[in-house]
C-alpha cells in the first residue's frame, strides 16, 4: 500500500516537473542538463559462423506454445580479427509462441585457432516478415571472453542475423556484428 502511494506521488511529482519546465520554454532533456543523443549507431562486421545443428526434439507443449530443443554439433567462425571452430555440446532451446514466433536460447562455446574459448549466448527471435519478404532472425549475441588477445570483444554490444543455409539443411549462418557509436 505504501509503496503504491508512493510510486503514485513519485509520478506525480516528475509530471508536475515535466510540466513546469514546459511551462518554461525548456525541453525536457536540455533542463536537466542532458547531451543530445549521440548520432545513430552504425553496424560493424565482426564475424561470420556456420553452425551445424542435430535433430529437434519436442519438449511438450506449455502455456506459452511448444518448447524444442536442438543440440549444436559443431562449425566454425571467421572475422577480421578472429577465426576458429565452434564446439560441440551446445544447445538451442526455443519456444514456438501459439501466432508462429520463435524464441531461442542458444549457449555454445567457440574456440580460436590460437586455442582462446569464447562463451557464447544467444538470444533469437524469429517470425515471418510482415512484408513478406524474408523472415524475421535477428538475435542478441552476448559475447564473455577471458583476459587476453580478444577481452576487447567483451566491451560492445553485439547483434546478429541468422540465416537457413540452403545447402546444409541442419546447419545456420550466423552473421554477427558490433554496434558501434
Amino acid at each position: 500500500m505504501v509503496d503504491s502511494y508512493l510510486s503514485r506521488a513519485r509520478r506525480a511529482a516528475f509530471a508536475v516537473g515535466l510540466v513546469f519546465m514546459t511551462a518554461l520554454g525548456a525541453a525536457p532533456a536540455q533542463a536537466l542538463n542532458i547531451p543530445p543523443a549521440p548520432e545513430r549507431p552504425h553496424l560493424e562486421a565482426l564475424y561470420e559462423a556456420v553452425i551445424h545443428i542435430g535433430p529437434t526434439r519436442s519438449l511438450g507443449h506449455g502455456p506459452n506454445g511448444e518448447r524444442r530443443v536442438m543440440p549444436i554439433t559443431g562449425g566454425t567462425f571467421k572475422g577480421e580479427r578472429l577465426e576458429g571452430e565452434i564446439k560441440a555440446g551446445g544447445g538451442d532451446r526455443q519456444l514456438i509462441r501459439p501466432n508462429g514466433t520463435r524464441e531461442q536460447e542458444t549457449s555454445y562455446e567457440m574456440k580460436t585457432v590460437d586455442g582462446v574459448t569464447i562463451k557464447v549466448r544467444n538470444e533469437t527471435v524469429v517470425h515471418d516478415d510482415l512484408t513478406g519478404s524474408a523472415p524475421y532472425a535477428m538475435s542478441y549475441i552476448h559475447l564473455s571472453v577471458p583476459a587476453g588477445r580478444y577481452a576487447w570483444l567483451n566491451n560492445y554490444v553485439v547483434v546478429g542475423t541468422l540465416t537457413p543455409i540452403p545447402d546444409e539443411p541442419r546447419s545456420m549462418l550466423l552473421n554477427a556484428y558490433r554496434v558501434m557509436p
